[in-house]
């Protein structure tokens, strides 16, 4: 017997999205940067990262560049949902967007891809502390489970009721 679940992952996944302009035109669906596949995804990368600055392995400038497009990669995959009307005819794709971010070029501009990954991470950050700001909104900040001073100034406690109310 098999069974098989399908699942849309942009229904299932409750997480912050945005359309957003691009300045050279169209639009990208951008999510919020905690995006929990993003979080777990960029923790990994950044473990990596780490483990060679601690081991013996030279950082020349091919290293910093192949890791940059590692991680614009990563921004492509995980934060880019969608786009559309965008300046060049490339369909929507988890790796094309991966791809675009990574190595994408214009005539102008060898690191242009690069570039549009931090202007997509910076977006996703504004979209994560516009929802959480929402967020926080609607559900209220939190009061403190414990008593402050005012709370308990009107609560006199002598040795002798030990910790009663005295009137």
């Amino acid at each position: 017997m098999q069974i098989t679940i399908s699942k849309n992952p942009l229904i299932a996944e409750k997480h912050p999205s945005e359309w957003v302009p691009h300045p050279d035109g169209g639009e990208y669906l951008i999510a919020g940067i905690d995006r929990p596949s993003f979080q777990y995804m960029q923790s990994d990368y950044q473990q990596k990262e780490q483990a060679i600055r601690n081991s013996s392995i030279p950082i020349t400038d091919d290293f910093v560049h192949q890791s940059n497009i590692e991680y614009s990669s990563l921004i492509g995959k995980y934060l880019v949902l969608g786009w559309r009307d965008i300046p060049i005819k490339l369909e929507y794709s988890e790796k094309n967007a991966a791809d675009l971010m990574a190595y994408g070029k214009t005539a102008n501009d060898e690191s242009y891809g690069m570039k549009l990954a931090l202007w997509v991470t910076n977006q996703a950050s504004l979209i994560q502390i516009r929802a959480n700001q929402k967020k926080d909104a609607v559900l209220g900040k939190l009061s403190s489970s414990t008593n402050t001073a005012s709370d308990t100034q009107d609560l006199p406690i002598t040795k002798k009721s030990k910790g009663k109310r005295s009137d």
